[in-house]
């Protein structure tokens, strides 16, 4: 079967998307999805700041419009939200015209959770069926869909790097969580103590996984991993493969 080819704006639009996005700053605070709003009391102007939660609108108090610096960042964040908006017309236009595959809900949101948590700046990569999604639009393909569907989320990193980084991440488990609070555990085969896989109560899987690089008989054995806040036994550890 002859692979069709992506038309070549699409992968300059692409191009773009994948700028847009490093060059982003996330505010954990408040959010892109949210909403600055200014509120007068007694002729004194406040910011709020404005979510969508669970269904219903909530707000937080941010402090008096007169400071300046709450002012300036108000203002950065502006300017972060309508390349947010612009981002998200991007994604539009990439898979409901130019075709290209797009996670499911759960990878989306779970990727979403760890690079918040930092995993990808400790220079984590995502591998596996998730990351085989990314490669029509790096190629310039299409790919059937049947080969893109996916039920896991597999991440690696090299131990050298996760022993060398002085810095870790929150415990593996909270992270996941956050996304779906009946992530589990699944103990590893040859020590009990220490899990290398987490799957929640709709069976989606989340795996971390490190490249053997020493002697045959640590294959398939789990890997202390301190970037992930792996502390022996801690379970938040990476398998060897």
């Amino acid at each position: 079967m002859a692979l069709k080819q992506i038309d070549l704006a699409y992968q300059t639009m692409l191009s773009e998307l994948e700028q847009r996005c490093l060059d982003a700053e996330f505010d954990e605070a408040f959010p892109e999805t949210g909403l600055f709003k200014k509120t007068t009391v007694k002729g004194l102007g406040y910011w709020y700041f404005q979510e969508r939660i669970e269904g219903r609108y909530k707000k937080r108090y941010v402090g008096p419009d007169s400071d300046p610096e709450i002012a300036k960042r108000v203002a950065a964040w502006k300017s972060v939200k309508d390349d947010y908006t612009a981002r998200r017309r991007l994604v539009s236009t990439l898979v409901n015209d130019a075709g290209l595959p797009r996670p499911d809900d759960m990878a989306g949101d779970l990727l979403e959770v760890l690079w918040k948590a930092g995993l990808f700046r400790m220079r984590a990569v995502l591998v596996g069926s998730v990351a085989f999604g990314c490669y029509p639009g790096l190629l310039g393909i299409r790919l059937p869909a049947s080969v893109l569907r996916t039920g896991d989320l597999d991440v690696a990193q090299f131990h050298s790097i996760s022993v060398s980084i002085d810095d870790s991440l929150p415990q593996i488990l909270d992270v996941l969580r956050k996304v779906d609070d009946s992530f589990a555990e699944v103990p590893h085969l040859t020590d009990p103590r220490c899990a290398t896989r987490f799957v929640s109560a709709g069976r989606f899987a989340v795996e971390f996984l490190t490249p053997n690089t020493s002697k045959d008989e640590y294959l398939g054995r789990p890997a202390e991993m301190p970037a992930l806040g792996a502390r022996q036994p801690s379970p938040y550890v990476f398998w060897t493969s």
